[in-house]
């Protein structure tokens, strides 16, 4: 607080905070995942036009048995219920096809054969060369999502 009284909000913020906010380990990757649903949020329409839920995150156990999906959407009802399914990387290096695994394999252990619409990649520093967006995978860069 006296960092406040003395600096006021914009020097606090550039003095302490700012300097530290990407590598607080705790804090940068929640924030990331949420800006990433919010981002979602707001370009659903890009990915399903009909009913769906609200776009949150899902967690199943602990440990090796722990299935932790980032983004989830819940689209459609009954037979023919779909998902968008999204893993979040707030990491220094670019991502590659081991993150879409690793979605995927979540996905099988939390979902079981669930009918996934598209499967969405997000990432702070972009995607190896090697991991190429197929038709059912969209990859977003921070750049894109700071674009809107």
């Amino acid at each position: 607080l006296s960092a406040l009284k003395v600096r006021g909000g914009e020097g606090a913020w550039g003095r302490f905070v700012a300097p530290t906010l990407d590598s607080d380990m705790s804090a940068a990757p929640a924030t990331f995942e949420d800006i990433c649903r919010t981002w979602l949020t707001h370009h659903l329409d890009e990915f399903w036009s009909g009913e769906h839920g609200e776009v949150g995150s899902l967690l199943q156990g602990s440990g090796d048995r722990a299935a932790e999906i980032d983004i989830a959407c819940e689209l459609g009802r009954g037979g023919q219920k779909r998902w968008l399914l999204g893993e979040c990387k707030w990491q220094h290096q670019e991502i590659d096809h081991w993150a879409l695994k690793q979605l995927q394999d979540n996905a099988g252990r939390r979902l079981g054969q669930a009918n996934v619409e598209k499967w969405l990649l997000f990432s702070k520093v972009g995607f190896d060369a090697g991991l190429t967006a197929r038709e059912d995978t969209r990859l977003v860069t921070l750049g894109e999502l700071y674009q809107g």
